[in-house]
């Protein structure tokens, strides 16, 4: 018959390096975890997996920053620049419709007053509306003959209606 083989007891170095090796092993678990793997995931696993988000996510990132801690840093103050001026454009941009809201207010009350005054030349002088403007000086240059054409017809026409 045969004897048992015998176990040789670890030695205390042996048993310090097994514990060493152990927590290694936890510290690799726990980092793994850290950047979202799984602790049964192989090295090269996660090695592709960081390389695809780089190439995804990173291709603006410096290559001497291009691990995930720096490149949160780098993203947030992207983020934060970019936030900066969204808020500074906004901000600008209200003044601007409050510029624009301030010339239609003036705008609209100096069309109401060249209306009052035409409304008053008209009653006062009892002449047609189309003769009051043309007094007032709004038949500008610029309009076309088919303008003043119009204008003219309509003219004769409130001449013609007085008569």
């Amino acid at each position: 018959m045969k004897r048992p083989r015998l176990r040789k007891m670890p030695t205390e170095a042996q048993r310090t390096a097994d514990e060493a090796l152990r927590g290694k092993l936890v510290d690799i678990d726990t980092l793994k975890r850290l950047i979202g793997q799984q602790p049964e995931v192989k090295v090269d696993a996660v090695e592709t997996d960081f390389n695809a988000d780089m190439a995804k996510y990173g291709a603006t990132i410096p290559p001497e920053k291009k691990n995930y801690r720096q490149s949160l840093e780098f993203f947030k103050s992207t983020y934060d620049a970019a936030n900066v001026e969204r808020v500074t454009l906004k901000e600008e941009l209200d003044k601007l419709k409050l510029h624009i809201a301030a010339y239609e207010m003036g705008k609209e009350e100096e069309v109401k007053k060249h209306k009052e005054a035409e409304q008053k030349a008209v009653a006062d002088s009892g002449l047609c509306p189309i003769a009051v403007q043309r007094r007032l000086g709004r038949e500008g240059s610029r309009k076309t003959r088919t303008r003043r054409q119009e204008q003219g017809n309509l003219g004769r026409s409130c001449r013609a209606e007085r008569d």
